[in-house]
């Protein structure tokens, strides 16, 4: 009788533990998609110019999740996004790098 006295304790302390730590981990993914729903959130743009002549239709770009993306500001101010990292454009990176992001799979943002 007493050991399931023990048993049900234990259990409902385990059940409670569960409950708080499910509870921080919903506060951190909601703390996480914050920055994917603010307004800071660009638009994917190719920032690599065309070779062609002709004016193409521009495209949108789907973002993946488990991809990094790389945050760039063109001198307009203008940000966008890319997967092409600063180490990639080496010298050569036309527009200033901000930061860096991995989209994780419940959509939401993660300073990489």
């Amino acid at each position: 009788m007493v050991l399931a006295e023990h048993v049900q304790k234990a259990d409902e302390f385990i059940q409670a533990n569960a409950t708080n730590k499910l509870m921080v981990i919903a506060e951190q993914i909601q703390h996480l998609k914050e920055p994917a729903t603010g307004a800071w959130v660009a638009q994917w743009v190719n920032p690599l110019p065309s070779s062609k002549k002709k004016k193409k239709k521009k495209k949108t770009k789907t973002l993946k999740p488990g991809n990094i993306y790389y945050l760039y500001k063109w001198e307009s101010g203008q940000q966008y996004f890319s997967i092409i990292s600063p180490k990639e454009w080496g010298t050569g990176c036309p527009h200033d790098f901000l930061c860096a992001y991995k989209l994780q799979h419940d959509l939401s943002w993660t300073l990489y």
